[in-house]
């Protein structure tokens, strides 16, 4: 499936995260999702010459009021499975005193070598975009 075939989804975040993959995010009413997604080829074409083919799909759960979804590349865990630099999607409590909140509520790691999100715990970040 391309992209550009999500008739009636929006989204407007879409950034490259290593060489020919990219991560965008869109919603269609309570659905949000994150995508990974490959520029089309001749094999696999998508309409427009930019189009680009979902090669991996995020379903993310209800998000309640109190709580905000979030890309970072600054984050860590017990395991040392995530590094500082790592794409990782994560899903906070929201903090009335601006606090950066920690640890996330729940969060997946952006595999970009297996094209795919892996579900991680204990995740801190310390900054976002």
């Amino acid at each position: 499936m391309c992209l550009d075939e999500l008739v009636g989804w929006e989204g407007d975040f879409q950034e490259q995260i290593d060489r020919n993959l990219d991560l965008a995010f869109r919603k269609r009413t309570a659905e949000q999702v994150f995508v990974l997604v490959e520029p089309a080829s001749s094999s696999t074409p998508c309409r427009g010459a930019s189009g680009h083919r979902i090669v991996a799909t995020l379903q993310l759960p209800r998000i309640p009021p109190d709580e905000w979804v979030a890309v970072s590349y600054d984050c860590h865990e017990p395991t040392g499975r995530i590094q500082k630099g790592d794409p990782l999607i994560g899903i906070f409590k929201k903090s009335n005193d601006q606090n950066i909140p920690e640890p996330a509520e729940v969060a997946w790691r952006v595999d970009r070598s297996n094209h795919s999100f892996q579900r991680v715990e204990s995740v801190v970040c310390t900054s976002f975009q």
